[in-house]
């Protein structure tokens, strides 16, 4: 008997199916408000892709409490967040730039 693999009594060999362990990632959401109106998700999408692996960017319909559009964006394996959060304050949206920042991690 080799490996993973049985014999039955016919000479048959039945596999052993193992799961692939997927390596966990460990997200990072950030909550980003003053987004512009107007702005799709592409453009979102977009803006914060050179600053990391995006695993998602989601514009919510409804508004935040001073009437302004937010959005979060969820980065892959960032190990330093506020090193991360420093840089994202650097985007601007046409002429305006983006307003808070906030981390948040997922495991």
């Amino acid at each position: 008997m080799r490996g993973s693999r049985e014999r039955d009594t016919e000479g048959w060999q039945v596999p052993n199916y193992r799961r692939r362990s997927k390596k966990k990632e460990i997200l990072t959401t950030f909550y980003v408000s003053n987004i512009p109106e107007g702005l799709s998700h592409y453009q979102l999408r977009e803006a914060f892709f050179p600053f990391g692996k995006i695993r998602d960017a989601f514009i919510p319909k409804k508004k935040d409490s001073s009437g302004g559009l937010f959005a979060f964006v969820r980065y892959a394996d960032v190990f330093n967040p506020k090193e991360l959060e420093e840089k994202l304050y650097q985007i601007m949206f046409g002429n305006r730039a983006g307003g808070e920042i906030i981390s948040n991690n997922v495991w």
